[in-house]
Parts: C-alpha cells; sequence; structure tokens
C-alpha cells in the first residue's frame, strides 16, 4: 500500500505504469509464473525504473497509454526471468 500512496503522489503517468505494472504481475501469479510475494517486487521495480515525471509537464493521454504499454511490456520481461530463474533452481 506504502507504494500506491507514493505513486499517487508522484502523479504523472506513475499510476498508469503501478496499474499496469500490477495487472501484469497478478496475471503471471495467476498463472503459476510468479510467487505472490514477487508481485509487489515487480512492480516496485518498474516503477523505480519508470522513473520520476517531470512535474509540471501536461500530459496526454498518448503520454499516458505510452507509459501503460511500456510497463506492461516490462513487467512481462520481468516476470519471465523470474519464472526461468525459478524453474533452473
Amino acid at each position: 500500500m506504502n507504494l500506491a500512496r507514493h505513486v499517487g503522489e508522484l502523479a504523472g503517468t506513475a499510476p498508469a505504469v503501478f496499474n499496469a505494472a500490477n495487472e501484469e504481475c497478478v496475471e503471471a501469479f495467476r498463472a503459476g509464473a510468479l510467487p505472490f510475494n514477487g508481485i509487489m517486487e515487480t512492480v516496485t521495480r518498474v516503477v523505480e525504473e519508470h522513473g520520476t515525471p517531470a512535474t509540471g509537464t501536461p500530459l496526454t493521454v498518448s503520454d499516458v497509454l505510452e507509459a501503460e504499454t511500456w510497463a506492461r511490456t516490462r513487467a512481462r520481461e520481468l516476470t519471465h526471468r523470474t519464472a526461468s530463474a525459478e524453474a533452473r533452481a
């Protein structure tokens, strides 16, 4: 919950990134490709990699959709690596 609050305070595209990454991670968990504790670890990493948006910069719908697409792709990459690493262990 602390991450969700923090992301809300960041504003910009951060909430879209958080939500998209979370949705992808939950799907990976439900498919057995990510452990439960991996959800927040992966979402946190995606949000951190996305970075802090510039303040005072007006956003467009395209900005938000681009950030969402990036976050989904990055979360899938990370959950795929996690699943591959666990399969080798």
